[in-house]
């Protein structure tokens, strides 16, 4: 293993001790996988394997590793039954390092003003561009960590000149020169010293340009006095009364439906499942094996799986949860079981009706 390579591993895998049961995920493009990259699991404390695996597609493609360890998880596919490992979000609960990704060809420059020098600097093989790693004083939970990564991206973002508050890409809102996306993922996935950046012909080397491990940081220390440039939005709570508005009283059948559906996906979707949205309004999706959430709740009372493609109305989803056709008399019977969940009325269902036929 290289020099650089074999330096960078024991950065990212930190302290022999708290290496056993951790994992290292590496990753690379690989066309001819149906999510486009390959991925493999090297264990934290066996750093001779990974940099074997790591130099080996080095030599001919992108290699990415991800920043924070992750835990041994292990998830059933419900269809095969088998086990297997996943590095989803849910993998990762803390690091040893706070990082930032200083995208702008002055990075050096900017973080050499920087109170706090990095542990460890990289040059990504982007001209100019750095990656920023800091040691820590100890094993930090995850979500400090990242909301600490926000901060560091807002410090090396460019500034506006008359304001001095971070410039943002008008078209997404991202910070220009200080990449929130590559420090605010439990999952951020890097360019490893040591490897080759392909986006340019020649390929660029990947290197670290100043490693000092006597260089070790406490995180509060670390970000002290610097803003957040994006706080965390709270989830979504669903309040316990009928949406404002949507309160029917005598009711017909098509009004009732037309109410239904213009309900706020982000209201009627945790009250379903008694599964909390995220921030974002995303939740792990009920209908196939998701590791991260993919299913979006939308205000228009639609919703939509990003990973088995499928979306709908709230009765849709209904029907779909309690495994019963979306169409028929199952369909009428979850819409009328859904307006007396959220307006309080009865709609007339075949099984009504006969009951009242039967009365009669």
């Amino acid at each position: 293993m290289n020099r650089a390579l074999d330096s960078y591993l024991r950065m990212l895998a930190g302290p022999v001790d708290g290496r056993d049961g951790r994992w290292l995920d590496v990753r690379w493009p690989q066309p001819s996988n149906a999510t486009g990259m390959g991925r493999d699991f090297l264990p934290a404390d066996h750093l001779n394997e990974a940099g074997a695996l790591i130099e080996g597609l080095a030599a001919r493609t992108d290699v990415y590793i991800g920043i924070a360890l992750r835990n041994y998880v292990v998830k059933q596919d419900p269809t095969t039954g088998r086990e297997r490992q996943v590095g989803d979000r849910t993998s990762v609960s803390h690091s040893h390092l706070a990082w930032a990704d200083v995208d702008r060809e002055d990075a050096q420059s900017i973080i050499d003003t920087f109170p706090h020098p990095p542990t460890m600097t990289v040059a990504s093989g982007s001209p100019g561009r750095r990656h920023a790693y800091w040691l820590l004083d100890g094993s930090v939970d995850i979500d400090d960590v990242l909301t600490a990564n926000r901060k560091l991206a807002g410090a090396f973002a460019c500034q506006d000149p008359e304001t001095g508050e971070p410039l943002r890409d008008p078209l997404n809102g991202n910070l220009v020169g200080g990449d929130l996306s590559a420090g605010t993922s439990r999952v951020s996935m890097l360019r490893p010293a040591g490897t080759y950046n392909y986006k340019r012909d020649p390929r660029r080397p990947v290197q670290i340009v100043d490693l000092a491990g006597s260089r070790v940081y406490n995180l509060a220390q670390l970000v002290e006095g610097l803003a957040d440039p994006k706080p965390p939005k709270p989830p979504f709570v669903p309040s316990d009364l009928p949406p404002l508005g949507l309160r029917l009283e005598n009711p017909s059948i098509d009004s009732a439906d037309k109410a239904l559906r213009a309900i706020d996906a982000r209201e009627w979707m945790p009250r379903l499942t008694n599964v909390e949205l995220n921030a974002g309004g995303f939740m792990p999706c009920p209908f196939h094996d998701d590791d991260r959430p993919s299913l979006k709740a939308y205000p228009n009372g639609s919703w939509f799986c990003y990973g088995c493609r499928i979306g709908g109305s709230i009765i849709d989803f209904a029907c779909r949860l309690q495994g019963r056709p979306t169409r028929g008399h199952d369909f009428i019977e979850v819409r009328a079981d859904l307006a007396r969940v959220f307006f309080g009325v009865e709609l007339p269902t075949p099984e009504s009706l006969r009951q009242a036929a039967v009365a009669a």
